[in-house]
């Protein structure tokens, strides 16, 4: 593999095994959403159980905001991403456990002055680092309408 990360991994946890992806297996930066119809989670899931065999759950990430959605085969986890707040307006990151099958999420508190002073000193200018304070991304433009501040306002 030369260094290279897989694109797909596998594991077992509890008796059930589970697929892990970065965005997606048909683009690994494909941004899947809570919000997703129904065949986009299902093209995925093909997708990786046409690579690794079948799954009883799958793991991944990539769109930044956690969530859990059962799907026709199993559960879809996205567990976040935990250096970046999930475009709520809070400071907080997060990340997800699983535990016997069943995932929890938690926030996780971190000193953002701190992480925010490292960003500024290393010139990692490029409006994340006045998310990790404002708790809202830089930019809306990869999320979908349903999930941007004005939709979640108004809902």
């Amino acid at each position: 593999m030369d260094g290279e990360a897989p694109d797909i991994i596998s594991f077992t946890h509890g008796g059930q095994r589970f697929g892990v992806v970065h965005g997606g297996v048909t683009d690994i930066a494909r941004f899947i959403w809570p919000t997703s119809g129904p065949h986009v989670f299902e093209e995925e899931w093909e997708a990786v159980e046409a690579a690794i065999g079948p799954v009883d759950g799958i793991i991944a990430g990539h769109s930044g905001i956690p969530f859990a959605r059962d799907c026709a085969k199993g559960p879809w986890i996205n567990a976040g991403v935990i250096g970046m707040p999930p475009h709520d307006g809070g400071q907080q990151t997060r990340f997800a456990v699983l535990d016997q099958g069943q995932v929890t999420f938690h926030t996780l508190d971190y000193d953002v002055a701190g992480a925010v002073h490292a960003m500024e000193q290393a010139g990692l200018t490029q409006g994340y680092h006045t998310a990790l304070r404002s708790g809202y991304w830089p930019s809306e433009d990869v999320l979908p309408p349903d999930l941007r501040r004005s939709a979640l306002a108004s809902g």
